[in-house]
């Protein structure tokens, strides 16, 4: 039975659709025929060509349905003034006339006016790259014709809108044929150029193509007493008066002045739906006078088909529980009787039959159903519409729903089949939400047909694509960017309401969206298509996290839903779920257990360390993620860290077990490979220590970044809840450890920069030190500081720290600097003699005399400062009530001074060195000096001051550090006094 009932109504939608795109009003810029739209109808609904062909046929015999236009004169602004102060009293003349067309053209519908903006519509041309970039086309027409006016009638229904009862019967001439015709009049609304009226009228129109609205505004003087006074006094301007007083003389009456007018042809305004402001006229359009600005005037126009009595006949089917009754209400078209406006359709017949499979699992909840009893009587119904009985106005906004469905769904498995063509492995296909050029045609035909507008079009497309991204089949097709293009057309057309609080929506549409809203949200309790991971922080996935809750915000804004506090909750909940659901897919990963306690891989450590680093960093952005989403009333902390089973409680658990199974590891490799050499430790020991101080820091990183975020108040109140604040605890047997790590980490990294030799680069021409002492240096220093940085309570370790690094680094400093000077003499970089014996001073010495100079000024004088001396000795001091330790920060500061001694006195062996070396250079200069001088040679002494000057101490002064070039060049006048006198001939 439910096969038949879909199959039912599945036909029941191809007739209307196929009637839609038969019709002859037909959308002018569209290039394709009926038979190219019916052909596609045929391929939408998969109908058998020999069915489809009767059906298309029957469909191209159906009378043309008649057109009703309604017109809401709301109300004008910037009138012209004409009375003597400066005011008017306005009223409208409201009529439709006929303008023959010489044009051979069918009934065809534009969707664009020059008299209508182009966002009013949007037209449809080919599958572009983009659906949501279309062209706008204007055809404007021009009044060359005498002016005749065709039937009409005022709607003489009840309404709540003010009728005038005024109206007055014109008539003019045309070929000799007088056509009369009812023209509606406003009310008067003295004294204003801004006034309101908020009147309705009705126009039964007869040819869509030749007829236009014509409205005029007047400025009125029926309550004025007649008389030549009143001709003279009551207007502005000389050149009028004296036309008034011509007209007066001619007829004896006093006329209304004439202050603007809108013309618009009938067939633009099929696509209009909404109130719009037009730009007012005069009525010689040609004249240059006309240029000036005549005011504008709101109005709200919508053109109405009545299809007729076979086209929607069927039978009526109302029984309770049955049927659901769904009111059309309006904001700027009102209705006489609310009953004429009012359909009844069948509940949710539709989606329970066309949606996928995936998607009737998500179905509607709490969705009227048909009983069994009810299905036999839809079998026997011809139409699953049922209008009120004198209703002529089809509303079919389930049916547009459902064929736009269809339609997407078309385009879905085009998009599919496309990529399956590619060969593409890609689960996620690329569909830009572009539609068919037939498929769009259809669409609008159906639309315009069966009075829907372009408000509801633009809202249902939106639904349908949120419903495919709802549904499982579809999820992967419809990306954030499509959901985006469409909300972004909808809030356009929003937008250009005058009153966005009452929106021209159905009661149909409004239960749909609340249950497809209902359901989008709840999609996002899973990771879909491309949407980023809600945790962890990053500014890239805020971007895309933002994009999706301004997507929700912009349609809770709209306040079509009346359950908002329903919404509001379940997206707290969607919310709670998605972070928590993201932790856990994120920490499944690094889910592994420390069970092999002989045999723990470095390696997996490492793996989980660049996750916990990356946590680290997130903190950076977490008060952002913080601020965000409390304005859903959501705490990210709170829900990340405190909850249960959160990444407070995963990352706790992961550290605990690492801690705990690496405790017989840490014993094992704490201890020295050569007890001779402690400075020789296994690499093990430096790269776990090295490991376990980087998570130590992370760990504090991320508590000092929540407490900071949240602030110190919400933090004592919620504290307890998370477990990793008890860090301290877990790392307290591992401490030493630690230190020993560091310890042994300082002396590799001073033993290896004395074993570099590298060649001098060409960028070392310009340097003092090598790169390798620099390196070195620093080194240290960050390892001293990431120690000092770590908050461990227990002093003792500190203060054992700071006696084992200060002790450690001063013996490596004084190591560093002996080895040097031995590198020195091994290599022969003191000298460079060549044939002359003269001395060249080597870049390599001066380059490793400023190493040893850099690494005492810059690690060993930097050590009270970066080892915190005074902070730590004080505490101790405070902790145990003792001075006592006070002798402590005065045997440190003796260390690093003897340390600093030493590597002085190493440097002074290397320039005595260099002096003696000198010495033997310039014996031969001496001894020459002295023969010149026998000689009485003027200036003999001149040639060994260049020598010293230019060849020895200009080099030196060049590439040595300041403090030392002092030195040295004291030391070489000296061997240069001492070569004088033993050469000093007796």
């Amino acid at each position: 039975m439910v096969n038949k009932r879909s199959n039912l109504i599945e036909r029941r939608l191809y007739e209307y659709a196929l009637h839609a795109v038969c019709s002859p009003f037909r959308v002018a810029e569209s290039g394709a025929t009926k038979d190219q739209l019916a052909a596609h109808v045929a391929e939408l609904f998969n109908v058998n060509p020999e069915e489809h062909e009767q059906k298309y046929m029957r469909a191209l015999k159906l009378q043309p349905c008649s057109i009703v236009l309604f017109v809401d004169v709301k109300k004008a602004r910037n009138l012209l003034g004409e009375d003597q102060n400066g005011l008017s009293d306005p009223y409208c003349k409201v009529s439709v006339i006929h303008v023959p067309n010489n044009e051979d053209d069918s009934n065809a519908l534009t969707s664009s006016s020059s008299s209508i903006s182009s966002s009013s519509s949007t037209s449809r041309s080919k599958r572009s790259s983009s659906l949501f970039s279309r062209a706008t086309a204007s055809s404007s027409k021009n009044i060359s014709k005498p002016l005749t006016i065709t039937h009409s009638r005022r709607s003489d229904k009840s309404s709540s809108r003010s009728r005038s009862a005024d109206c007055s019967s014109i008539a003019s001439s045309n070929n000799s044929e007088t056509l009369k015709s009812i023209v509606y009049c406003t009310k008067v609304q003295p004294k204003t150029i801004n006034p309101e009226w908020n009147e309705h009228f009705e126009f039964e129109i007869e040819n869509l193509q030749e007829q236009q609205l014509h409205i005029r505004i007047f400025d009125s003087d029926r309550d004025q007493v007649p008389g030549f006074t009143t001709v003279v006094q009551q207007k502005r301007g000389f050149s009028r008066k004296l036309l008034r007083i011509r007209n007066y003389i001619t007829t004896g009456e006093i006329e209304d002045d004439f202050l603007g007018q809108v013309s618009l042809d009938i067939k633009s305004l099929a696509t209009c739906d909404r109130e719009q402001w037009f730009p007012l006229t005069g009525l010689n359009q040609n004249r240059l006078s006309n240029s000036r600005s005549r005011g504008e005037i709101l109005l709200g126009l919508k053109v109405h088909f009545k299809l007729d009595d076979k086209s929607t006949k069927i039978r009526r089917h109302v029984s309770s529980g049955t049927v659901l009754e769904f009111r059309r209400r309006h904001s700027s078209l009102s209705y006489a009787n609310p009953k004429n406006s009012s359909i009844i359709l069948r509940s949710s017949i539709f989606r329970q039959n066309f949606r996928p499979t995936a998607m009737q699992a998500r179905d509607y909840a709490k969705q009227p159903s048909f009983g069994d009893s009810q299905e036999g009587d839809l079998s026997r119904t011809d139409s699953c519409l049922t209008p009120v009985s004198d209703s002529k106005l089809p509303l079919l906004s389930e049916e547009y729903h459902q064929l736009t469905l269809i339609v997407m769904l078309h385009e879905l498995e085009d998009a599919r089949d496309a990529s399956n063509k590619n060969q593409s492995n890609n689960l996620v296909i690329d569909w830009n939400g572009s539609l068919n050029e037939l498929s769009y045609n259809v669409l609008t035909q159906f639309r315009i047909l069966y009075n829907i507008s372009v408000l509801s079009q633009a809202f249902i497309h939106l639904l349908v694509i949120m419903e495919l991204r709802c549904s499982e089949d579809y999820a992967l097709f419809i990306s954030q960017g499509v959901i985006e293009a469409y909300l972004k057309i909808f809030i356009e057309q929003v937008r250009q309401r005058t009153d966005v609080n009452d929106l021209d929506v159905t009661d149909y549409e409004k239960t749909v969206f609340k249950d497809i809203f209902y359901l989008f949200i709840d999609h996002y309790k899973k990771h879909v298509r491309d949407d980023a991971q809600w945790f962890l922080p990053s500014r890239e996935n805020l971007s895309s996290i933002t994009s999706i809750f301004e997507t929700i915000c912009a349609l809770r804004q709209l306040k079509i839903c009346s359950d908002e506090a329903t919404i509001k909750t379940h997206l707290e909940e969607t919310i709670k779920t998605r972070l928590q659901m993201d932790i856990s897919d994120l920490f499944s990963v690094h889910s592994f257990v420390f069970n092999d306690k002989n045999g723990i891989q470095l390696n997996t450590i490492r793996e989980f360390l660049e996750f916990v680093k990356k946590l680290t960093k997130s903190m950076s952005i977490i008060k952002e993620y913080q601020k965000f989403f409390l304005s859903f009333n959501m705490s990210y902390i709170k829900v990340c860290f405190f909850e249960t089973n959160s990444a407070g409680d995963r990352l706790t658990e992961l550290t605990k077990c690492l801690l705990k199974n690496m405790t017989e590891y840490v014993q094992k490799y704490s201890k020295p490979m050569v007890k001779a050499k402690t400075s020789i430790y296994d690499p093990n020991l430096i790269q776990s220590s090295s490991l376990l101080l980087n998570l130590y820091l992370y760990l504090q990183t991320i508590i000092t970044s929540l407490r900071e975020t949240i602030g110190t108040r919400e933090w004592y109140k919620h504290a307890f809840k998370l477990k990793l604040t008890e860090y301290r605890q877990w790392f307290s047997p591992k401490m030493e450890f630690l230190l020993e790590g560091i310890v042994a980490q300082i002396r590799q990294i001073m033993e290896r920069a004395v074993e570099d030799d590298n060649k001098i680069s060409p960028d070392e021409d310009i340097m003092l030190c090598s790169q390798s002492s620099m390196a070195t240096t620093n080194l240290c220093i960050k390892l001293c500081q990431e120690w000092e940085s770590i908050d461990y309570p227990d002093i003792n370790i500190r203060y054992t720290a700071l006696i084992k690094l200060t002790n450690t680094i001063c013996e490596q400093c004084q190591h560093y600097a002996r080895r040097t000077a031995h590198k020195l003499s091994e290599n022969k970089y003191f000298t460079d003699l060549n044939r002359t014996r003269s001395f060249n001073v080597s870049k390599k010495l001066c380059i490793l005399v400023n190493d040893i100079e850099y690494v005492k000024q810059k690690l060993l004088s930097s050590l009270p400062d970066v080892l915190h001396f005074s902070t730590v000795v004080d505490k101790m001091k405070e902790n145990y009530d003792s001075t006592d330790f006070q002798q402590t920060k005065v045997t440190l500061e003796r260390l690093i001074a003897t340390a600093e001694h030493e590597m002085n006195d190493v440097i002074t062996l290397i320039f005595e060195r260099v002096a003696t070396l000198f010495f033997v250079s310039l014996k031969d200069k001496i001894s020459k000096y002295y023969e010149d001088e026998k000689r009485k040679k003027v200036d003999s002494m001149k040639d060994i001051n260049q020598y010293i000057d230019q060849e020895i101490l200009d080099k030196l002064y060049g590439d040595l550090i300041a403090v030392q070039y002092s030195r040295v060049a004291c030391v070489i006048r000296l061997k240069a006094l001492q070569c004088l006198r033993e050469l000093l001939p007796l």
